[in-house]
């Protein structure tokens, strides 16, 4: 079994990240808005010297912004810019913003509140 995985991998498999789910939101496309919460709270973690990736999840898609300083994707334009998720899965792009920012770096997903029966 040693062989056939690398040892990075094995010493990142006992690790955990951190996740949040926040489903309160009731207004998605108005003022005050979902981005606009996830966007605040990405502001005041930064401001206390904690990086974060915001998710969020309506109607026109699942939308990501990264931190400052840290864009895994050569795509994105600017950091603090939001990016649709092309996959339609939530779970392959906690994979893939996992295996490029890293689990030390924790995701807040923000969802409208309409959205909690489908969590």
């Amino acid at each position: 079994y040693n062989d056939a995985v690398p040892l990075s991998d094995l010493q990142n498999q006992n690790k955990k990240g951190v996740l949040l789910l926040d489903c309160s939101c009731p207004r998605v496309y108005v003022k005050n808005n979902l981005k606009d919460k996830a966007k605040a709270i990405q502001k005041l973690y930064r401001k206390k010297g904690k990086q974060i990736v915001v998710i969020t999840f309506c109607g026109s898609g699942v939308y990501v912004r990264y931190p400052r300083g840290i864009i895994p994707d050569k795509e994105a334009e600017k950091p603090g810019n939001w990016k649709k998720w092309k996959n339609s899965l939530i779970g392959d792009l906690i994979e893939y913003i996992d295996s490029q920012c890293g689990l030390h770096i924790p995701i807040f997903i923000f969802g409208y509140s309409k959205m909690c029966r489908g969590i």
